[in-house]
């Protein structure tokens, strides 16, 4: 009988998903895993204490994917080690390691005393160009530009090279160079060239390096290939667009990808057979797969025809086009119908769901915490034991757990009865706004979209959080319902009145008028400058009668909520009546109204612009700046304020329903 081969759960820890080097190794871990019949989970976990280096606010927040790759539901980690934590000290990232515990992990692209690991041989590669340099190309006079310590092996290698071939190395050949693109780099470089004129060939120690060798041969007209030969240490991003393309020394990610899931398997299968632990020195794995030398213009001086390039880059383009545009109306639909909400003030997961639909991705999860945990910079996050499966979707069947069965531990995400049969490549993509985390989208979007993966965590993470808005607000204001039945039954107010807008949550008219005038006769306050503005919902009848009372609804708790936060809380702000609204703040200068309305605009604004809803929230603004003195009327302020509401209210913009997608 046929032994039936173990399916594995192997997590893949990995920067930006987008960079060309992620990307490779994704691919080639995505090929492995489906001829191994594994399941192959994507950490996109950005860069360790990227507050300093990373190109975003908020970018350490993606860092928390690494504590679910620790889940016991994985049999195996692979960890890019240097592309995460590219900016971290020695001591950092053995800290980093060590935080997986027991978890069996292993090594890509760099090695760690103590972890089974797969990474490159530099050496076979730059030989195999410094070869062909001395042979074919019959160079003798071979110079070296490196940048920093960290090449002490490319020379090593440079030197064993030129004495195997009959080529004394000579220490006049080589020039050491700064980091940072500045001129005494340069001046280096010229000096190299100056002091040896018969110089056939440069080695360049990094793409950097490269780059600043070509500024220099350029400079002094220089036929690079022909000329002078140039050859890069590593094959960076764009070696084969420069002009002319790079020779390099290149290390296929791909290839590396495609080997690290076969050298888990090997690793994992190796320890259960000697029952230890894949961590045990005796037993750990190291693979080396050989780089290799890439032969371009730069080196061999023959320069091909480009013009069937472009035409293969032209339909390229024009396929990731469309992509792009199928891809961008998706998100819209997933923008609008993220806002749709249950009845209940909570998300309808299910919709939401049904809504993320991309082409090919036929699986999706949606983890979520209780509560929102709060994560700011340079605080430890802890994982909850637990999450919420809220729904799932495989293939077009879209559904919600039991309430009963929703709850998950974190060690069982990637192994229980919701998960499909068939081997699956699942992203991990986290879920938060600012400082606030709600959990985690786990799906099989495929490779071809993963540059709009952080565009779909991002507009989640809002839909999160404006439900937590809503939420909230519910609790307010069913908290307050209660207090004032409890203060109504011992007769601590009388009837019904309050001071507070039953709607909006904020200041009704009673209420404001009250605030206000003990404001204007508080001695502490004379003297000082204020601004009143009178306000008015634009076309709230329009909306009532085009969508329903309940969008008339939304729009006014967003009106008041835009006046609220504008005035902050040293200010008042009130609903008036209807559709109006009075507010009032003090200023420290003239014109400082201005500032209060531009606050109250950008508001609405951002408000508009991720809403979803087929309609704009704007506001008719009247406004007077004024002194608190003795004897200053409030009725005559609102009065004034009133007027000039009226005069802007007949310069506002006509009624539009804008386009929204449709599913």
């Amino acid at each position: 009988m046929e032994q039936t081969v173990h399916r594995y759960n192997i997590g893949l820890v990995l920067g930006d998903i987008e960079s060309i080097f992620s990307s490779h190794v994704v691919k080639g871990a995505i090929r492995a895993a489906e001829q191994t019949d594994d399941n192959l989970f994507l950490f996109p976990a950005k860069y360790l204490d990227s507050g300093k280096f990373g190109s975003g606010k908020y970018e350490y927040e993606n860092n928390i994917l690494c504590s679910y790759a620790k889940s016991k539901s994985l049999d195996m980690v692979l960890v890019c080690l240097n592309d995460i934590a590219r900016n971290c000290s020695k001591e950092r990232r053995r800290r980093f390691l060590k935080g997986f515990g027991e978890m069996p992990v292993m090594l890509i692209a760099s090695e760690e005393e103590g972890y089974p690991s797969i990474s490159f041989n530099s050496a076979s590669g730059l030989r195999e160009g410094l070869l062909y340099l001395i042979n074919t190309k019959g160079c003798r006079q071979i110079g070296a530009v490196f940048s920093s310590p960290d090449t002490q092996g490319l020379l090593n290698i440079y030197r064993s090279v030129l004495k195997e071939n009959g080529i004394t190395p000579d220490s006049r050949l080589l020039a050491e160079i700064g980091s940072e693109e500045n001129g005494k780099s340069l001046r280096a470089i010229s000096a190299l060239l100056d002091a040896n004129p018969s110089l056939d060939a440069i080695i360049c120690g990094s793409g950097p390096a490269a780059k600043k060798v070509y500024s220099v041969l350029r400079h002094r007209h220089c036929v690079i290939g022909q000329d002078i030969c140039v050859l890069g240490y590593d094959d960076i991003n764009d070696a084969s667009q420069m002009l002319p393309p790079l020779a390099a020394v290149c290390a296929d990610a791909t290839q590396l990808g495609y080997e690290s899931v076969f050298a888990c398997r090997e690793q994992l299968h190796r320890s259960s057979e000697q029952g230890k632990t894949t961590q045990d020195a005796s037993n750990k794995i190291n693979i080396s797969i050989n780089t290799k030398f890439i032969l371009r213009e730069s080196a061999s001086g023959i320069y091909a025809d480009a013009g069937d390039e472009f035409r293969k880059q032209a339909l390229y383009d024009q396929s990731r086009l469309k992509e792009v545009l199928s891809m961008n109306h998706q998100l819209n639909i997933v923008s609008k119908d993220m806002l749709m909400f249950d009845g209940r003030g909570g998300l309808d997961y299910t919709r939401f769901l049904r809504a993320f639909s991309i082409d090919g991705m036929t699986c999706c999860y949606l983890y979520l915490f209780g509560e929102a945990g709060i994560y700011g910079p340079g605080c430890e996050w802890n994982l909850p034991r637990c999450l919420y499966l809220r729904s799932y979707r495989i293939g077009s069947e879209t559904r919600s757990p039991p309430a009963n069965e929703q709850l998950i531990a974190v060690d069982r995400m990637f192994r229980n009865r919701f998960l499909p049969q068939e081997r699956k490549t699942f992203v991990i993509i986290d879920i938060f706004s600012c400082m606030s985390q709600y959990g985690v989208l786990m799906c099989d979007i495929p490779q071809r979209y993963f540059n709009y993966i952080e565009r779909i965590c991002c507009q989640i993470g809002i839909a999160m959080k404006l439900t937590s808005l809503f939420a909230a607000q519910e609790r307010l204001l069913s908290e307050k319902e209660k207090m004032l039945h409890s203060l109504e039954q011992k007769n601590l107010i009388l009837g019904k009145i309050s001071n507070k807008d039953d709607l909006t949550g904020i200041l009704n008219r009673r209420g404001f008028i009250t605030k206000m005038d003990r404001i204007l006769c508080d001695r502490k306050f004379s003297g000082q400058k204020a601004v009143l503005l009178y306000a008015d919902l634009n076309y709230l009848k329009q909306i009532n009668d085009t969508f329903n009372h309940t969008e008339g609804n939304f729009a006014l708790i967003c009106c008041a909520h835009a006046l609220e936060e504008a005035v902050g809380t040293s200010g008042v702000a009130g609903r008036i009546g209807g559709d109006e609204f009075a507010a009032c703040t003090l200023i420290f200068h003239s014109g400082g109204g201005d500032d209060l309305s531009a606050r109250i605009h950008r508001s609405l604004k951002e408000l508009n612009s991720h809403s979803g809803k087929p309609y704009e929230i704007s506001l008719s603004i009247g406004m007077i700046e004024f002194e608190i003195t003795k004897g200053i009327q409030l009725r005559a302020l609102l009065e004034k304020s009133d007027n000039l509401m009226y005069q802007a209210k007949k310069k506002k913009s006509p009624f539009l329903v804008r386009d929204t997608p449709t599913e």
